[in-house]
């Protein structure tokens, strides 16, 4: 009920998407048209669904639930549901930073609706920084052996940022939200469900570059170099679907008295560890 009356009271950006002084608590939505990118993968998810990851771009944002599913028109092909298209706005700050786990009363400050996004996007998700917190006290605390850490996967950062000169700890963010969007797919999840690691990569490397394609903004600056090093290309799809597969084979339970294979909801991670590729 709460999120309904933030809804009713959600107003349009102002001209050029600057702040609109109508609206109240940050309730205004960036407005303008949708890039071949953008409609090129559902940018709905339903009342009941998890959020997709929240982007650092008021264009690229989410759209908002109260519209149906969008329509697969073709390979990389979405459309508004014919008769609905008036349902289809980008969901408001206010909405994006409830996402992201901020209080009603958290304010943000702009001129440019854009900014605001930004920040948002930007932002370590409260819930996630609480967390963090509380694992650093104990730590200091000399009580480091209580906190859980997953003994199964490692750090791969150095080896990409060895090999290939890169700043990659400036593009976890970026990489971890492909993974969040790939796992959150029904299709990539029964991908990881039915086939063996082998089968999984060769899908997921046949799509990745049009992933990659939809973040190019984020970080032009990286996907330029990732674009133009097919070595490079090759060692980020790895790390990152091997990852992925792992993360979604976990997601799935095996019952051995029925013989049925249970799905679970992937978690959305926003911070996250790489895998090292297995060999």
């Amino acid at each position: 009920m709460v999120f309904l009356k933030v809804q009713l009271r959600t107003t349009p950006s102002g001209e050029k998407n600057r702040h609109n002084p109508d609206a109240i608590n940050n309730n205004e939505y960036f407005t303008g048209a949708y890039s071949p990118i953008f409609m090129s993968r559902n940018r709905v998810k339903d009342w009941d669904e998890q959020a997709f990851t929240v982007q650092a771009s008021g264009r690229q944002c989410q759209l908002h639930p109260q519209a149906p599913k969008m329509i697969k028109a073709g390979v990389n092909n979405f459309r508004f549901a014919e008769g609905k298209e008036h349902l289809y706005r980008r969901m408001a700050i206010r909405e994006v930073a409830r996402v992201q786990g901020f209080p009603d009363d958290f304010k943000f400050i702009y001129n440019d609706t854009n900014t605001a996004y930004k920040m948002i996007g930007n932002a370590v998700p409260v819930n996630l920084a609480h967390e963090i917190a509380v694992a650093i006290k104990l730590y200091l605390e000399g009580k480091g052996s209580s906190v859980e850490v997953d003994s199964e996967v490692i750090d791969a950062k150095d080896k990409i940022n060895e090999r290939f000169g890169t700043a990659f700890t400036e593009m976890d963010k970026v990489l971890v939200q492909m993974e969040n969007d790939y796992a959150n797919q029904e299709k990539w999840q029964s991908y990881a469900k039915n086939n063996d690691r082998a089968t999984f990569m060769l899908l997921f490397e046949k799509d990745f570059p049009t992933m990659a394609a939809e973040r190019y903004e984020q970080n032009d600056e990286f996907f330029r170099r990732l674009f133009g090093d097919p070595e490079m290309m090759n060692q980020v799809m790895d790390t990152v679907g091997s990852v992925l597969y792992e993360r979604l084979k976990k997601s799935f339970i095996y019952d051995p008295k029925s013989g049925v294979i249970n799905e679970a909801t992937p978690e959305t991670y926003v911070e996250d560890i790489y895998a090292k590729p297995v060999k």
